[in-house]
């Protein structure tokens, strides 16, 4: 089973993807920001991390720049409600796996799972 950590501080977007993601066999982990994030990946290491790049304290930028330095296997998908083209540049540069723009459908959801983590339906 893939073990998924989705971090976003809004609840609802969480609660979507733990509910999508679980339809696909998916183990998922959530977390509130960045710091809680760092603390769950150090317990149980995830498979793959969906992360907002929007979040107050640290950043999902942020946080995917350290977790590429410190965690370099992981795969790690931005998401994002914001359609500024710096915004994905940054997020190619970090070296994200991929980036869904909010709001995600289920077909960019498993497509995104397949390509990058290797989910088989």
């Amino acid at each position: 089973m893939t073990r998924i950590l989705v971090v976003d501080d809004d609840p609802d977007a969480r609660l979507l993807l733990d509910a999508v993601l679980q339809t696909c066999d998916c183990e998922v982990d959530l977390a509130i920001d960045g710091r809680d994030a760092m603390h769950r990946i150090e317990s149980r290491m995830p498979d793959g991390v969906f992360l907002d790049v929007r979040m107050p304290g640290i950043g999902g930028l942020e946080l995917l720049d350290t977790l590429r330095r410190d965690h370099p296997q992981l795969k790690i998908v931005m998401t994002s409600a914001s359609s500024a083209d710096d915004v994905a540049v940054a997020i190619r540069t970090l070296g994200a796996a991929a980036y869904l723009p909010k709001p995600i459908t289920l077909h960019d959801l498993r497509k995104v799972l397949h390509d990058c983590l290797g989910w088989r339906p």
